[in-house]
């Protein structure tokens, strides 16, 4: 009506709220639904109607033998004068939807979870992988320059009395252990 209060019910939502619909009728939604809604949305509604604006997707709880979800339209009526009579609005019951968002969000914060832990894995991998090759560097570094150092001795302390295939053979040995 012209003060927002509520003065009829549809059979769904007669069926949805049971008993309390008859409990609602003659208060506002944020009397008769008090905790459906946090105060900032109430009051964000309130002058929206206050404003005798349209809305739509006005979603509040019902809590009454567990939560159902509503979601609310309206649009402003006015009499034949032009002067506002109140609202007519169409309610839809919207349990499902938000039970299903609720699910997605949680199966999210699970997923990230897992997606954290694997993470924090894979990071601790990358360090050890990291430390294992600097170890193994370095462990190697020492023999491989024993090689490389040998044989190049060899080839300055005898070099000029090996033949041509020895030279060669020794050649590819202080190139590969430069290389490696």
């Amino acid at each position: 009506d012209d003060k927002h209060r509520l003065t009829e019910f549809g059979p769904v939502m007669r069926q949805l709220l049971g008993d309390r619909a008859d409990k609602a009728l003659g208060r506002t939604h944020w009397q008769a639904f008090r905790y459906g809604a946090s105060d900032e949305e109430w009051q964000a509604h309130k002058d929206d109607l206050h404003t005798h604006k349209p809305f739509r997707d006005f979603v509040f709880a019902i809590r009454s033998q567990g939560v159902r979800w509503v979601s609310l339209g309206g649009r402003p009526r006015c009499g034949a004068q032009g002067e506002f009579i109140g609202y007519h609005g169409v309610g839809r019951d919207i349990t499902l939807s938000k039970r299903a968002e609720r699910m997605l969000v949680q199966r999210n914060r699970e997923l990230q979870h897992l997606v954290n832990e694997r993470t924090a894995a894979l990071e601790q991998t990358n360090r050890d992988l990291e430390g294992f090759a600097r170890h193994i560097a370095h462990e190697l570094r020492t023999p491989i320059g024993h090689v490389q150092g040998l044989a190049h001795l060899l080839q300055t302390r005898a070099g000029d009395r090996l033949a041509d295939e020895d030279r060669n053979l020794l050649d590819m040995q202080v190139q590969a252990a430069h290389h490696m």
